[in-house]
């Protein structure tokens, strides 16, 4: 049963380094999972993504799609860096209603100076953010979530080493 009283259970884990890459100039898929049917009616579903950003550039574009309908779109750009970004996200589905969903996303990076594999120093350079919108999808069926990303230039890569999704049951 994936009613535990509230207590969260992994539906999905993915680690790897990397588990997917990208380079793309334009919009590429790194890491999807489709979700069960009814899973929402369950709880709230928490999203864990960690990776890394290698070569020198602007910005990498981030969008989150649910049930085939961007949801989170370039708000969440980490902008400019120097040698080697780490990045967290966070995202957060929560049901509101009948095919409603809201879906907030937190972002933390912080920057490495130095060598090109940025491990010779750490600058202060950190950046939060946090983004909400709301979603439609039919939780009754399966939803599809994928994590999209888009590089100014294709010399930079982006890596997603560690992509969790997480069942928040609400208590019984």
């Amino acid at each position: 049963s994936l009613t535990g009283a509230g207590v969260p259970m992994v539906l999905h884990r993915q680690v790897g380094a990397p588990v997917a890459s990208s380079n793309s100039t334009s919009l590429a898929e790194l890491v999807s999972y489709t979700l069960p049917a009814n899973i929402l009616t369950l709880g709230d579903i928490d999203i864990m993504i960690r990776g890394r950003q290698l070569a020198q550039g602007s910005n990498l574009r981030w969008n989150f799609v649910m049930g085939g309908t961007n949801i989170l779109n370039s708000a969440i750009s980490q902008g400019t860096y120097s040698d080697f970004t780490r990045y967290t996200m966070h995202i957060q589905i929560s049901k509101m209603g009948t095919d409603r969903q809201m879906v907030t996303a937190s972002f933390r990076q912080g920057t490495g100076t130095g060598s090109a594999a940025g491990f010779s120093g750490w600058s202060s350079t950190h950046r939060d953010g946090l983004i909400h919108n709301e979603a439609t999808g039919d939780e009754s069926g399966t939803l599809e979530l994928v994590l999209q990303a888009q590089q100014s230039n294709s010399s930079q890569t982006v890596s997603v080493d560690h992509f969790t999704v997480k069942l928040i049951p609400d208590p019984a």
